[in-house]
């Protein structure tokens, strides 16, 4: 018996890859929800609600996407307590950029 296969083009891998890389990175959608009521024998838009969502980097795919990187990459040289202390910075800026885009937003 043979199960299923799906060809993976060129196409379908880069599709992958950018799924991997918007996980690894993190990112926002856009919910919505519509409600409709039956007047006069039609549907009409009575409500909308439209959510943003964030959702954070995946610890999983940035491990993937570090595992897919050529082992003389430029992490190579770097201590383990430097890697902390790029990772500390790399927190903090963010978390300042997260901080300044909700300031804008409001």
């Amino acid at each position: 018996m043979v199960a299923n296969k799906k060809i993976v083009n060129k196409s379908t891998n880069k599709n992958i890859h950018e799924a991997l890389m918007q996980r690894a990175l993190g990112y926002e959608i856009e919910e919505s929800s519509e409600e409709f009521s039956l007047v006069d024998k039609e549907l009409v838009l009575t409500k909308r609600k439209v959510n943003k969502k964030t959702c954070p980097p995946d610890l999983s795919a940035i491990e993937m996407v570090l595992n897919q990187m050529p082992q003389d990459s430029h992490l190579e040289g770097y201590s383990a307590e430097e890697l902390l202390n790029e990772r500390a910075r790399l927190i903090k800026l963010f978390n300042k950029l997260h901080k300044d885009g909700k300031d804008e937003k409001n």
